[in-house]
């Protein structure tokens, strides 16, 4: 399973779960200027209602362009960190407009 985060959006944070590429799992949310505060416990949740958990991950997909900095930063070291103490990969997306 592959957790993607975007906090990019304008006061909007998007939480997805993947399985081989699918999307099965999305949870959108207002976040402006709280996402510090509602990221990981947005994920947590997110995993519990999917009957998950951290250790199911095999990777991290992550947003890392646009939005403002400080949210771009928020999701990206949040998902870096993630990986890390997981000992998964992490892909930066980038979207096209």
């Amino acid at each position: 399973m592959i957790l993607y985060i975007d906090t990019t959006q304008n006061g909007l944070i998007e939480l997805g779960l993947k399985d081989k590429n699918k999307l099965v799992a999305v949870k959108k949310f207002s976040s402006h200027r709280t996402q510090a505060e509602k990221l990981l416990p947005a994920i947590e949740k997110l995993l519990k209602v999917n009957k998950l958990k951290l250790s199911n991950l095999c990777g991290i997909e992550v947003e890392n362009s646009g939005g403002s900095f400080t949210s771009l930063r928020i999701g990206v070291v949040t998902a870096n960190a993630l990986a890390y103490a997981l000992g998964i990969p992490v892909t930066g997306l980038g979207k096209t407009d």
